[in-house]
């Protein structure tokens, strides 16, 4: 025996409207009642439980998606904020290397306030302690952008690999499918559902008829008995009829008619008449 589920209009198609369900319902009592499909919305019960399976399939597929989303949001965010601290390192080398040029440029004025030059054997201590003092500022500031410089090429190697492995990810295409199989699941657990209700609501009406059959035919089979009675009763006041008729022909040939014998006459007539209305009931009510 074969069941067919017709759902409703709905994103999965497993739903019924009650409007749909009330034509289709009109539709079952126009064409006698007599078909083998059974649709979700005459499963009064089911909606509610349906709808809220569907919501939590999809608040579990969203879930998944959300997920790993965030994580995704994560990463990017990590990489922008590693990509503006490599652009605030290079503001501060740029810094750093105007004052080395500044640096630079005292140096030199120095020299010529005090007529210094690569020949020059007496170099006065005034000099020589201004001189020390700007060559330790111009050391610190090679050494801040030296420091700067490695960590401006850490970080491109860290986000360089980043984007490597992210070309290599596939997190969030896998979390689409992972979402879709999941409403996929809950969709067939559904239609599961909704098959084996439909196959027991088949199977319940099909027991009702059964039953209906059963008692069809054992009152068909109480007619076929009262009727098989009548005729044999009939059967039975014919013969009466036919014998007393030969006694009243009897009577009537020797001119001495008895009373008695004409008055049980008429009894047995009105009792064949009542035989007979009792089987044109039985044949009326056995074609019913």
């Amino acid at each position: 025996m074969s069941v067919t589920i017709f759902g409703g209009n709905s994103a999965n198609g497993l739903f019924v409207t009650n409007e749909n369900a009330a034509a289709r319902s009109r539709a079952e009592k126009k064409d006698g009642g007599d078909r083998k499909t059974i649709f979700a919305g005459d499963l009064a019960e089911r909606p509610d439980s349906i709808l809220l399976r569907k919501k939590q399939a999809q608040k579990q597929a969203m879930k998944v998606v959300q997920d790993t989303f965030d994580t995704e949001k994560k990463v990017d965010q990590s990489m922008e904020e590693m990509a503006a601290r490599q652009e605030e390192l290079k503001e501060k080398n740029l810094d750093y290397q105007k004052k080395l040029e500044k640096i630079g440029s005292e140096k030199q004025e120095l020299m010529k306030t005090y007529g210094i030059t690569e020949d020059s054997e007496e170099i006065p201590e005034e000099y020589q302690q201004r001189m020390k003092e700007l060559e330790e500022q111009e050391s610190m500031y090679h050494g801040y952008i030296e420091e700067n410089n490695a960590a401006v090429n850490g970080i491109s190697r860290s986000l360089s690999e980043m984007k490597i492995e992210r070309l290599k990810d596939h997190s969030m295409l896998d979390a689409s499918k992972q979402s879709e199989e999941i409403l996929e699941a809950a969709s067939r657990e559904v239609y599961g559902e909704l098959v084996n209700e439909g196959k027991k609501h088949l199977e319940e009406k099909m027991e009702e008829e059964k039953e209906k059959a059963e008692k069809r035919a054992e009152k068909k089979e109480e007619e076929e008995e009262r009727q098989e009675k009548a005729e044999e009763r009939k059967e039975s006041a014919e013969k009466k009829v036919e014998n007393d008729r030969e006694k009243l022909e009897t009577m009537d040939a020797c001119n001495n008619p008895d009373p008695a014998v004409g008055k049980e006459i008429d009894e047995i007539l009105d009792e064949l008449k009542l035989i007979k209305e009792d089987i044109k009931g039985a044949a009326v009510d056995q074609n019913i």
